[in-house]
């Protein structure tokens, strides 16, 4: 018989620390610094502090073959990494090799995927591992096969979606399927096997939900069919009161999809005048308890629609394709989160979330060129307002001032006391739940778990699993 230890439980426990200062006062839109790389730039990663100035940084990737790390205090650049084809996409991943700082996936046109050291040594990265995979698009997932460490996900251009282990990017799993893939995203466990899922959008007009604990060949959890390729694919806090979370998309088919996490079933679908380029959940901006909608697309128009029932709550009227949406804390006050945009007319936008009718701009600024990513990062000027980075065709980065509306001290409720097995055996997967905290400002709570022997889970969902390597009492936090 295996040994087996006892597992003694107590509250855990969330703190959260804001600071908050008044310096460098400007208003929204207000250029904080601006550089440029050799080229397009096609994504931008916002990280946390990577030279040690307290200052959250930032991942760029270029046509320019390059992936840089840049300050987010003053857009200087701390290390970049040169490819031999273009940087086409770029997701930051919690630190994979333990040095306490954030690491980079990198997705490029020459078919191999990168993971990147985020922490310079005498201001060089080092390439922590590659694997061949035909990468459109990359992004995190919380980690799937119980070592500790967040892994990721790859779409590719040769009709696959891989995961792959964050350590070193051996091949979790692989799934086959009949088109290209041009997006991927996580999403909190929707097949309750305590294990975050991967939504993916195809160019065989297929949305996908495929279970992150896969092995081999991959688990479809389910697939709907769309007509058209699926340009952005999104998860949404439940909003068909299953206690699941759920799937916004976007695509060819001129529509705003949602779609039920645990069946795959319609729950509401919203026509727009053309093809949706990108689509992301919003904190509930209409008062009913529910999160909400933001999307862009061909049709020149960004829409926020009631996560409830897809109903226009405001739609804004631009001067061109929206090709990329987000979301930013609130920046003026009003209590809910605002939505970021950025066009092919060359423009940045902050629009008020709790708009109605026409949409309320908070602020817009102009770049030379599209906007082919935009986020919300945190505070780069010290005035308590998260601020915005954006990456353009003109071959510059953008950080722009959020506003300066500094918001109330957040607070947390505290969870309900964790559930979960009280004995195991060495290397088994051990799941444990808490729940039921609360923002006072309305934010989604992420939870962290210390698993008592050293180590600790990222910053995640309020189930995640943990597989002990020695026989040992500890205490889970």
């Amino acid at each position: 018989m295996r040994p087996t230890r006892s597992i003694r439980w107590i509250l855990l426990i969330i703190m959260i620390l804001l600071f908050f200062s008044q310096s460098h006062a400007q208003v929204g839109g207000d250029l904080i610094w601006n550089n440029s790389a050799d080229w397009y730039v096609n994504s931008v990663s916002p990280s946390g502090d990577v030279n040690g100035d307290g200052i959250s940084d930032i991942f760029v990737g270029s046509d320019d073959n390059r992936i840089y790390c840049y300050s987010g205090a003053d857009g200087s650049i701390i290390w970049s990494w040169a490819f031999d084809n273009p940087v086409i996409s770029t997701a930051t991943l919690s630190d994979v090799n333990t040095d306490g700082v954030d690491d980079c996936l990198v997705g490029t046109a020459n078919d191999t995927v990168y993971c990147m050291s985020g922490k310079p040594v005498a201001g060089l990265t080092e390439q922590l591992w590659s694997i061949n995979a035909n990468s459109w698009t990359v992004a995190p997932i919380e980690d799937v096969n119980g070592n500790g460490i967040n892994d990721c996900l790859v779409g590719t251009d040769n009709d696959s979606i891989h995961c792959l282990e964050g350590t070193w990017g051996g091949k979790i799993w692989s799934y086959q399927t009949l088109g290209s893939i041009r997006t991927v995203h996580a999403i909190d466990d929707v097949d309750a096997d305590g294990k975050q899922d991967c939504l993916a959008g195809t160019e065989d007009d297929r949305i996908l939900c495929i279970s992150g604990e896969s092995g081999g060949t991959g688990d479809l959890f389910w697939s709907y069919r769309t007509i058209g390729t699926i340009f952005s694919v999104a998860p949404i806090a439940d909003v068909d009161y299953d206690g699941i979370s759920d799937c916004l998309a976007g695509g060819e088919s001129d529509s705003v999809y949602c779609i039920s996490g645990a069946t795959g079933d319609d729950i509401w679908r919203y026509k727009t005048g053309s093809t949706v380029r990108s689509v992301s959940a919003i904190a509930d901006v209409n008062g009913d308890g529910l999160d909400d909608c933001i999307a862009g697309g061909e049709d020149n128009y960004i829409y926020c629609l009631s996560g409830l029932n897809g109903q226009v709550i405001w739609s804004y009227l631009t001067g061109g394709t929206v090709l990329t949406v987000s979301t930013i804390s609130d920046v003026n006050g009003t209590g809910s989160e605002d939505c970021i945009a950025g066009n092919d007319d060359d423009i940045f936008y902050c629009i008020e979330g709790k708009s109605s009718g026409t949409g309320t701009v908070l602020w817009s600024c102009s770049a030379g060129g599209r906007i082919n990513s935009i986020a919300s990062i945190a505070d780069l000027n010290g005035n308590g307002v998260k601020d915005v980075i954006a990456g353009s065709n003109d071959s510059y980065i953008y950080a722009i001032e959020g506003g300066t509306y500094v918001p109330p001290a957040e607070t947390i409720s505290t969870p309900t006391t964790p559930t979960g097995p009280s004995t195991g055996t060495v290397g088994q997967s051990l799941s444990f739940s808490t729940g039921g905290s609360t923002s006072n400002l309305g934010h989604t709570v992420e939870y962290r778990f210390d698993w008592g022997d050293g180590s600790f889970s990222s910053w995640g969902s309020s189930s995640q699993s943990h597989a002990y390597t020695n026989v040992t009492t500890v205490t889970v936090k």
